[in-house]
């Protein structure tokens, strides 16, 4: 086996959620119902319900009580790599990943639960107004007159707001995060074009323990023909990252740096110096036990589609900039497909008051009714914070359907 490691000297950010508050805790859950690990109550109830709910045929059931992260290299429900081992690689000090954090934040949103949400990263010196010292994320919560976000209610709680003012804003909550800088031995680093040829040579058709694979052609398979698989959209990844995962414990890996699955990438090189990226994650390996085999079995080629259109560009070899390589259409995709969900948030058969309950279908005339008689707080206005969405997100006219859309 070729030397597949490296050195990695850098800084990481993360959000944990011990350093939010209150109101902090609870814009997480609502906003991003699948980023918080569910308590025993919550998952003994989400299973009871299931339970409930089962036709009469079946009579055993199993559940995953602790859901797959990606490239961790567990088994199921061992949990043996620490909470908080997943980190962005960061560009500098300040914390700038060119919004990757913001975005894999944004893959565990549901509209249809949370209503219109989105997220800012303020390291981003687009969005920094000139303070680089800014280390939070901003997370946004927008109502429309006829349909409430869900989460004025529990913020008025908290806050003892009237819901009648908040309801009619575009809600804003802060979120620090940590940027911590360190030095790691023993990493297998994506960005690095000798450890792509590596993961190639020792990886692309399984390696007997950890993966067994069939492929008609396996001499065909690149790291660029790999990517879609290494970044499937799917919460956790798949049988693939996760086999490739537990191998890389097996070898006393320390750290994987691998391309995000919600985020544009791209990794600059020059000369044989890495100058520039975007689009990375770490998995810190560290404190995690080794692992044995895990037996993963996948037929068939490798995945060849991704979200959307999706472009991989590359520098010829030969050329100054060998080794560099953008992957666009990522985040593109994945916004599009938030954009659906908001619609359809939107075009939803009722509206929400904002004590939170259901008072009738979308009618401009009902509307108009329950306003007079007071049942709705009067709107006259709606900040929609529109000139602090990410950039290359759609504009508020695109996120928010007309009237005549509202009655369909």
């Amino acid at each position: 086996m070729s030397e597949p490691f490296s050195h990695f000297s850098g800084y990481l950010k993360c959000h944990r959620p011990e350093a939010a508050n209150e109101i902090g805790l609870l814009a997480l859950k609502c906003a991003f119902p699948g980023f918080l690990e569910l308590s025993p109550q919550e998952v003994a109830s989400n299973n009871a319900e299931t339970l409930t709910n089962l036709p009469a045929a079946i009579t055993h059931v199993s559940f995953q009580t602790k859901p797959y992260r990606r490239f961790a290299g567990d088994s199921m429900n061992d949990r043996t790599l620490p909470r908080g081992s997943y980190y962005t690689v960061c560009r500098n000090s300040s914390g700038d990943d060119l919004q990757t954090l913001a975005q894999e934040l944004m893959a565990y949103g549901d509209p249809m639960r949370a209503g219109e949400v989105h997220v800012i990263d303020r390291s981003d010196l687009r969005y920094c107004d000139q303070d680089k010292s800014q280390q939070c994320l901003d997370i946004f919560f927008y109502s429309k007159p006829w349909k409430y976000n869900p989460f004025c209610e529990p913020f008025s709680k908290i806050t003892g707001s009237k819901n009648e003012s908040v309801a009619t804003q575009g809600l804003k909550v802060v979120l620090p995060f940590i940027v911590t800088q360190v030095d790691i031995d023993n990493v297998i680093d994506l960005r690095r074009p000798s450890t792509q040829a590596w993961l190639v040579d020792n990886f692309a058709t399984g390696d007997g323990k950890f993966l067994t694979r069939s492929l008609l052609s396996p001499e065909s398979v690149s790291f660029y023909s790999m990517l879609p698989e290494l970044m499937v959209a799917d919460h956790g990844g798949s049988n693939i990252t996760h086999a490739l995962g537990t191998f890389l414990r097996s070898i006393g890996a320390q750290a994987f740096i691998f391309p995000s699955a919600r985020s544009d990438v791209r990794c600059i090189w020059q000369g044989g110096v890495l100058k520039d990226w975007s689009g990375w994650n770490m998995v810190d390996y560290r404190g995690a036990p080794k692992v044995e085999p895990g037996g993963y079995i996948h037929l068939g080629p490798w995945e060849q589609t991704m979200i959307g259109p999706v472009r991989i560009e590359t520098a010829p070899h030969g050329d100054e900039f060998y080794g560099s390589f953008s992957i666009n259409g990522v985040a593109e995709s994945h916004l599009a497909r938030h954009k659906q969900s908001i619609n359809r948030f939107y075009k939803r058969s009722f509206i929400v008051h904002p004590h939170g309950r259901d008072i009738g279908p979308v009618s401009l005339d009902v509307i108009r009714e329950k306003l007079t008689t007071g049942a709705i707080a009067p709107t006259t206005e709606v900040t929609l914070l529109g000139d602090e969405l990410p950039v290359g997100s759609m504009c508020a006219a695109d996120l928010f359907p007309s009237d005549s859309e509202a009655n369909e």
